[in-house]
């Protein structure tokens, strides 16, 4: 593993809208090149975005955590600007040695959906890189095996199944927004135009840039939802009250699962939470890393 390039910029914060970078680059992890950004000083933190999405939806979170930690965004395979396509590398590989080619011993983990799965799984396989966790709007590999889907979800999943088969990356992209973006339950209205419009334009550049093939992560077997008994860090789980029902069912199934968690919902939202309500969820997540003890 080695890292490609970087690009240093110093002494400044805000240019044209835009988050200074302190560094970023690409690390080649076998045939991967995993594209990331880093920010600020401190402990380190690292966010994984969700499925479609890139590390541009974590822009306000790294606004406010790099006053007090090394923010670290990535972008996951098939995603963002990470290129190449490796099956033999499990997505907590990929986490691991994306860890080691920055020299981070251990780090605390802010996974959302795609993100919390994958976070998921490289905490089960090496808790001891592991501080704190926040899981949010949680995904769970294995979940069949543990829970039964609802009728509203399974319309939801069932309406997705069929704009995928379409093969029209304008319709995908549109239905992919309305159920995980403004949720099965709400107007377009109910979320701000900006937000709506991210998950839109990133979902469909990631339709164009990342074939089907490459696009997911691979997850290791025994799926997570079998092994959840085994989890021994700091576990904080954030939904949103108006996501699909079957993430609330999986953030309560976790909740029950991990002895010693906690759960908050926040209201109003949907699944990508923490671009709606940015400040209730920078102050939630915040006050679970100065509070939690690590074990």
């Amino acid at each position: 593993m080695r890292i490609l390039h970087r690009t240093i910029v110093l002494s400044i914060l805000l240019i044209a809208g835009k988050l200074a970078v302190a560094q970023e680059g690409l690390i080649q992890e076998g045939k991967l090149q995993v594209h990331y950004k880093i920010y600020g000083t401190g402990k380190p933190l690292v966010f994984i975005h969700a499925g479609f999405q890139d590390i541009r939806m974590w822009d306000q979170q790294v606004a406010y955590f790099k006053k007090y930690n090394t923010v670290i965004t990535m972008d996951l395979p098939g995603h963002g600007l990470t290129k190449g396509v490796d099956t033999s590398l499990l997505v907590q590989d990929v986490l691991r040695i994306f860890l080691d080619s920055l020299h981070i011993k251990k780090a605390s983990f802010v996974g959302l959906s795609l993100g919390s799965s994958s976070v998921t799984d490289f905490v089960l396989a090496y808790p001891e890189r592991v501080n704190k966790v926040i899981l949010v709007s949680p995904g769970l590999s294995g979940w069949s095996s543990v829970l039964t889907l609802d009728t509203l979800s399974k319309r939801c999943f069932d309406q997705l199944d069929s704009v995928y088969s379409s093969n029209n990356i304008d319709s995908i992209a549109f239905k992919f927004t309305n159920i995980w973006c403004i949720g099965p339950g709400r107007k377009p209205e109910a979320v701000s135009v900006y937000v709506r419009d991210y998950i839109f334009q990133t979902t469909l550049t990631s339709l164009k840039q990342h074939t089907e093939d490459n696009r997911w992560p691979q997850f290791a077997k025994p799926p997570a939802a079998s092994r959840m008994h085994q989890w021994s860090r700091p576990l904080l789980i954030i939904s949103g009250d108006e996501d699909v029902p079957f993430i609330s069912a999986v953030a309560v199934w976790m909740n029950h699962t991990v002895e010693g968690s906690k759960k908050i919902v926040i209201p109003h939202t949907a699944h990508m939470l923490n671009m709606e309500q940015p400040v209730l969820f920078n102050q939630a997540v915040r006050s679970f890393l100065v509070s939690a003890d690590s074990k």
